[in-house]
């Protein structure tokens, strides 16, 4: 089975192991959350022995927002994909058309569609 879902903060492994058969759970945050789960995955294997199921913690560097501090996702600081994507193509424009200003024919068009777009 593959998939994604938002992790609610439970970290219930055994729980979607069990009602979804999983066989392999990644868990995408940031390094800061890596002693977590190197606790959770221990306690879930003394307390499964038994289980097949791989987990892995994948990790990055922190998000960090404008004053320099990690976003907070439980206070709903967080930045949308799409605007982060937005922002980042604008962003890059901008600075190609500053070098090369009458070398490029680019328009004002976005360069991703909209039906590509996630939020």
């Amino acid at each position: 089975m593959a998939g994604s879902i938002r992790d609610d903060g439970s970290g219930d492994a055994a729980y979607r192991v069990q009602t979804w058969q999983a066989q392999e759970i990644a868990y995408v945050t940031d390094g800061r959350q890596q002693l977590h789960f190197h606790q959770l995955f221990a306690a879930y294997r003394r307390w499964h022995p038994e289980a097949k199921v791989k987990l892995a913690h994948v990790w990055f560097g922190s998000i960090l927002g404008e004053d320099g501090k990690p976003f907070k996702t439980r206070s709903g600081e967080t930045v949308r994909l799409s605007g982060l994507l937005d922002e980042a193509e604008e962003r890059a424009l901008k600075v190609v058309s500053e070098k090369a200003p009458t070398s490029l024919s680019l328009s004002a068009k976005p360069l991703r569609s909209d039906r590509n777009r996630r939020g």
